[in-house]
């Protein structure tokens, strides 16, 4: 199974990375996300992740006290990423459903990323603080629509040039058969991680590239098969290989070198 990065609006997803903007001027985009990786890696005191979530499609979190905080891994990794800033910006992450949000919405089959973003607009705490870059991430019970109705492929997408990330569990929920209970958790914060990378500004989506490593058939992606922005690694069976590798490792950091240099580079 593949995955696809569609960008409608520069939208990464999962499957054949296909471009599809609907912006007339997707070069208009490309500098407002440009300015907006600028933003996270030089001058964001904060970064902030907030999550929202329909009841069927809860995230999976930290039950007992004894359980594994499963959201380290997304935490992790963005620390990694923001290590070089000469004051790195604090990074707050919710580890328990209890700092989450439900959403009070009808449950539906698809979204499209204009639906998306009506959803995003309508389901936010307030303004954030300055000097703070949130990020907004939709956990829900349906699947993407990229134009021709619900595609059971796609796990996550970043809406481009936004602070939105939408997660479909019932795609995520599809990894855990014959699979060891963990291994779904990993799929769902390494499609958070691949995603996040994406909405920061990789590959070349505004970060620029130290070195030319960009899968360009493939859009914004690593061609680095052993980095969690490679392509296939935004594909359901793809990246459950991907991911058994770190269950039992103690470092979590998913990001290959070529990233990380990319991270050191912008944040000088």
């Amino acid at each position: 199974m593949k995955f696809s990065c569609v960008i409608m609006i520069l939208l990464c997803a999962l499957t054949s990375c296909k471009k599809s903007s609907s912006s007339d001027d997707p070069t208009s985009l490309g500098v407002i996300q440009a300015s907006l990786s600028k933003q996270f890696f030089q001058t964001s005191s904060a970064i902030t992740v907030e999550v929202w979530y329909e009841e069927a499609a809860a995230p999976y979190t930290k039950k007992l006290v004894t359980d594994r905080d499963i959201w380290d891994i997304l935490r992790q990794n963005l620390n990694a990423i923001m290590q070089y800033r000469a004051v790195p910006p604090s990074i707050t992450v919710p580890s328990l459903i209890s700092e989450m949000n439900l959403l009070s919405i009808a449950t539906q089959d698809n979204w499209t990323s204009e639906q998306l973003q009506a959803l995003a607009a309508q389901n936010k705490t307030g303004t954030p603080e300055a000097g703070t870059s949130m990020f907004y991430i939709y956990f829900l019970n349906g699947y993407f629509n990229k134009g021709a109705g619900s595609d059971k492929n796609v796990l996550g997408v970043s809406l481009g040039g936004t602070n939105i990330i939408a997660m479909f569990k019932p795609v995520i929920q599809s990894t855990a058969t014959g699979v060891a209970e963990i291994v779904p958790k990993f799929v769902e914060q390494s499609t958070l991680v691949h995603e996040m990378g994406h909405a920061l500004g990789f590959v070349n989506n505004g970060v620029p590239m130290v070195s030319n490593y960009q899968d360009q058939e493939h859009g914004a992606h690593s061609n680095n098969e052993d980095d969690v922005m490679y392509w296939l690694n935004e594909g359901a069976s793809d990246l459950k290989n991907f991911v058994l590798k770190y269950v039992n490792a103690q470092s979590l950091v998913m990001w290959g070198p070529e990233v990380l240099a990319d991270a050191k580079a912008i944040s000088k």
